[in-house]
């Protein structure tokens, strides 16, 4: 998996993950994720199935908190769990 340099990738916790892709827009972010989630679900793990990832994705806004960049990728999660997994809602 491809990410830049200047990406941080880390354990938010449980089964979650967290990319920071700095100065990056939406629409690159969304491609980055997709890009992310097509290499987890074509790489050969030798387990007999493919992986799944979902993702939610998000961006600063105007007056968005950290927190509330968190809260609004998390909720884009859940929303990619709850349509079958294996994709990315923003």
């Amino acid at each position: 998996i491809s990410l830049r340099n200047t990406d941080i990738i880390g354990r938010w916790g449980g089964e979650e993950f967290i990319i920071l892709a700095i100065n990056t827009d939406l629409d690159n972010a969304v491609k980055l994720a997709e890009n992310f989630r097509a290499t987890i679900e074509n790489y050969d793990f030798n387990l007999g199935k493919k992986g799944t990832v979902s993702i939610g994705v998000s961006n600063m806004k105007n007056g968005l908190t950290a927190e509330g960049l968190i809260k609004t990728a998390d909720n884009a999660l859940y929303i990619a769990k709850e349509n079958g997994r294996n994709g990315v809602v923003y």
